[in-house]
């Protein structure tokens, strides 16, 4: 449910620090976790990982908005970053073929400081971030569950649209009471 969640939340938040507007953004946050549609094909962070699929899909829809529909230009541009966020986001918790169909997996390991318990020290290692290249006899096995079909990652993705439905019925309500303008009876001075 974590890789899911980390999925949704971190891209949508980047967005809308960066002015798209809210509404959205929460709205197209789906598209975040599309590329994990691949585990039903038994090729999890393979082809739909790949930044040579997802740049042509988002290449071919960029045009396309820019080009016959201006007015989808925004949808476009916010499907593209959340598309192309998964699989950065995903070279961090372990290898993916980012390059696919080349057979090389990628994967960007952050390393902590150690703490020494006896003299409460820290050391820090020689290159705290490593990119790691691997090929296919040399992959590390990782258990990848995929929580969005467990009973755990349905719950999730009720509650996040619950909490989604909710906002956006306050946010709208708070909108048309702004938008109402109160007309107080004139006094007559006589």
């Amino acid at each position: 449910m974590s890789e899911v969640l980390i999925h949704l939340i971190i891209p949508a938040a980047a967005l809308i620090v960066v002015g798209f507007d809210r509404k959205l953004v929460l709205l197209l946050c789906p598209f975040a976790v599309l590329p994990d549609i691949d585990i039903l094909f038994g090729i999890h962070r393979q082809a739909l990982h790949s930044i040579f699929v997802l740049g042509s899909f988002s290449f071919i829809l960029l045009m396309f908005t820019f080009h016959y529909k201006p007015q989808w230009k925004t949808y476009a541009i916010i499907i593209t970053l959340l598309l192309l966020s998964h699989p950065l986001l995903d070279l961090i918790t372990g290898p993916i073929q980012i390059l696919w169909p080349i057979d090389l997996h990628f994967h960007l390991k952050f390393v902590a400081p150690l703490l020494d318990p006896t003299t409460l020290s820290l050391s820090f290692p020689e290159f705290p971030v490593q990119f790691l290249i691997y090929t296919p006899q040399t992959v590390p096995i990782i258990a990848q569950p995929f929580p969005i079909f467990e009973n755990t990652g349905v719950i999730a993705f009720i509650l996040i649209g619950i909490a989604i439905l909710y906002w956006l019925l306050i946010s709208r309500k708070k909108e048309a009471q702004k938008n109402q303008t109160k007309v107080l009876p004139m006094e007559e001075n006589p």
